[in-house]
């Protein structure tokens, strides 16, 4: 007789990402906004790390982002999520990998101080 069991969280992570980039005066600006993407299992997430890159695995595993402000539409409004607008935002040196950092850092267990 084989048990199923289910997990007592959701299968959604909802990340904060904290950058920081160089502006045009050479002055350090702050961006913060949340991704939100799928929550895998160890046996899936270790897969995926096997064969993708941080930015492929992200582009598969998020699903949204709130608050960003670096990808803009033609009137200067903050685009929407989506595939091409992920892209966009990867196409800024180092952000792929605060992105990825900040996704697998909040999509694990952490002790409680």
């Amino acid at each position: 007789m084989t048990k199923k069991f289910r997990l007592g969280i959701a299968a959604v992570v909802c990340a904060a990402v904290s950058l920081q980039i160089s502006n045009a005066k050479g002055e350090i600006d702050t961006h913060e906004f949340t991704v939100t993407g799928t929550r895998y299992g160890n046996e899936e997430r270790d897969r995926l790390f096997s064969t993708l890159t941080p930015e492929a695995f992200l582009k598969q595993a998020l699903t949204g982002w709130e608050g960003q402000t670096l990808v803009l539409n033609d009137d200067g409004t903050p685009a929407e999520f989506s595939t091409e607008a992920l892209e966009a935002l990867f196409d800024i040196q180092g952000v792929g990998m605060v992105v990825f950092n900040a996704f697998v850092k909040a999509s694990a267990a952490t002790e409680k101080n």
